[in-house]
């Protein structure tokens, strides 16, 4: 089923299908980054640690054998799926020393 994330972002749970602003990102998302994005819209707002994130998107590894790089790697490779397609708005907002969070266009910081 289509689940309306935020932010005029669309995500198909099923076919793993991203929309933002109404086109669908092509090439999909890798399993870790739709993973991910999943995970962090629906709670719009809330800080997730690394050590969360770590396991939401890459669930069968370790955890101790991801790297924050690793995390940070795979936020930015994200982050810039999104703006191809919506440049004026930073969905994934970093908390400084906590992780990170999703904020819609019409939210505040």
């Amino acid at each position: 089923p289509l689940i309306q994330g935020q932010g005029d972002v669309l995500i198909d749970q099923d076919g793993c299908r991203v929309w933002v602003k109404g086109r669908e990102l092509d090439p999909p998302l890798s399993s870790a980054q739709f993973a991910l994005l999943e995970f962090l819209i629906r709670s719009p707002g809330r800080v997730h640690s690394r050590d969360v994130l770590r396991s939401v998107a890459w669930p069968d590894q370790d955890p101790s054998g991801i790297s924050d790089e690793a995390i940070n790697s795979l936020i930015r490779r994200l982050r810039n799926r999104l703006t191809e397609i919506d440049p004026l708005h930073r969905y994934i907002h970093a908390v400084r020393g906590h992780g990170f969070k999703f904020l819609p266009p019409s939210s505040e910081r």
